[in-house]
């Protein structure tokens, strides 16, 4: 067991109540008791997520048609990258929302993704409403026990999501198997290497992730009439260290920021953490935009 588990042991109580089974669901859920205020975890949880079933709270869903079936290694290696409890933290609430706006309103704004250093798991925290607030703590045993019940339980791994977390019920915390953009990482001297905390703070707090689809054209290329992003746009972290570019190789084409968000998430877990430029390429209705991080 790891030590994220061993620590979970301690900290988190978790409770089973099977209602009903229905092999056509192609789920299972469990429910969950969190906070460190609560008893130890009593090791009750013994149903193979193949199994589907039906709960009266439920918090834990494993569900490979929503979230595929990843590798439990890379799972591993992504939920190690979620802010881990500390003494300092441990009666601490995190809150969440949206990002936008003139100014920063929440510790963790959303959409927020962590991704394993394969590019084949990533850790979604999304909400059905805001604002929430969570511990660290229990978003990490959320994570943990998809881990525990979805991937290592099932032959072949299930992907899972937490529901209903937070002070207000309304955060969900996901792990679930991805296929990356093609992105290609290059070694780099130390002087050179973008650095990986700076790189997150582009990603977290400067760039916008919508869904609507935007244009993006390069510099001169006349569009009147429309909202248009032009290219190359460079996001630099504040107090240097990392620079994430945005570029194209033709006119005109299209892409939602969420997009290239996902992109530059990708590109900063499978390159920049492991001391390494980047680029993840083929992205838009083209496949033609780029997203590059350097220092």
């Amino acid at each position: 067991m790891s030590s994220v588990s061993n620590f979970m042991v301690f900290c988190f109580f978790f409770t089973l109540t099977i209602s009903a089974v229905d092999d056509t669901r192609g789920s299972a859920s469990f429910s969950l008791l969190s906070g460190i205020e609560k008893s130890p975890l009593r090791d009750v949880l013994r149903l193979n997520p193949p199994l589907s079933t039906t709960l009266g709270d439920r918090l834990i869903t494993c569900d490979p048609r929503r979230f595929g079936m990843p590798s439990v290694a890379s799972c591993v290696d992504a939920i190690s990258q979620l802010p881990q409890p500390t003494a300092e933290m441990l009666d601490r609430k995190r809150s969440y929302g949206p990002r936008g706006g003139t100014r920063r309103q929440y510790d963790v704004e959303l959409p927020k993704r962590w991704i394993s250093s394969d590019g084949k798991c990533i850790i979604d925290v999304t909400q059905t409403s805001f604002p929430s607030h969570e511990r660290d703590i229990n978003m990490v045993g959320a994570a943990t026990v998809i881990r525990q019940e979805c991937l290592e339980k099932a032959q072949p791994p299930w992907g899972g999501y937490g529901h209903a977390l937070g002070d207000e019920g309304n955060l969900n915390i996901s792990v679930a198997a991805y296929t990356p953009p093609y992105v290609k990482c290059e070694g780099a001297p130390p002087a050179r290497r973008p650095n990986h905390e700076a790189c997150q703070r582009i990603i977290d707090l400067t760039m916008k992730a919508s869904t609507a689809r935007a244009t993006f054209a390069a510099q001169g290329v006349p569009l009147p009439g429309q909202a248009v992003e032009r290219l190359p746009q460079a996001l630099v972290a504040l107090g240097g260290g990392c620079t994430i570019t945005i570029d194209t190789n033709v006119p005109v084409d299209t892409a939602s920021w969420y997009e290239i968000w996902a992109a530059a998430v990708a590109v900063d877990g499978m390159c920049v953490r492991g001391g390494r430029t980047g680029r993840a390429r083929f992205l838009g209705t083209n496949r033609k935009l780029t997203v590059q991080i350097t220092r």
